[in-house]
């Protein structure tokens, strides 16, 4: 075949089709030159899986530093004198809802940047939602979804046995 044909030959092609073409073209040059072009995968597939990361934005982590504030306030004025002893548990319970909304935060995020860029403002419920919405991968989505309800029924859990413990020695 000419050259005049094979251009002739690739000009009715779809993008696709040129794209395979040229990536062909690209392994069969590096394996002639000696070169494994898969040798990074294969080692990537053998290394497994990449630890998960998930990164809150200064917002998310504002919110539970307030609400770490908080609870520390509250047990100082249960075991240190006793000045506001009747604000004690309502500083805790505002603790408990401002921590589990932290924890939950999901429209702020992802209505605004969506993850952000590089998934810098990516929590874990905006995480659940990617993974099982946009990625398909249900199982996964899912478990992370349970991880998020166990964790804020933890958290939620601890608080009230807080409460409880304050209602006892009052």
């Amino acid at each position: 075949m000419t050259g005049r044909n094979r251009r002739q030959s690739h000009a009715n092609e779809t993008p696709r089709a040129r794209r395979i073409r040229e990536a062909e073209a690209r392994e069969h040059a590096l394996r002639a030159r000696g070169i494994d072009p898969y040798a990074r995968a294969r080692a990537e597939l053998e290394a497994g899986p990449p630890a998960v990361r998930v990164r809150g934005p200064r917002r998310l982590r504002r919110r539970l530093l307030t609400a770490l504030i908080i609870v520390l306030v509250v047990v100082i004025m249960w075991r240190g004198p006793k000045t506001l002893p009747l604000l004690g548990r309502i500083l805790l319970l505002a603790a408990l809802f401002r921590t589990l909304d932290a924890l939950r935060a999901f429209d702020i995020m992802y209505v605004l940047t969506g993850g952000g860029p590089a998934n810098t403002t990516e929590t874990l419920t905006v995480y659940a939602y990617r993974s099982l919405f946009q990625m398909l991968q249900l199982g996964f989505g899912s478990a992370v979804g349970v991880v998020v309800f166990a964790l804020v029924m933890l958290v939620a859990w601890a608080y009230l046995r807080l409460l409880r413990a304050g209602e006892a020695a009052a």
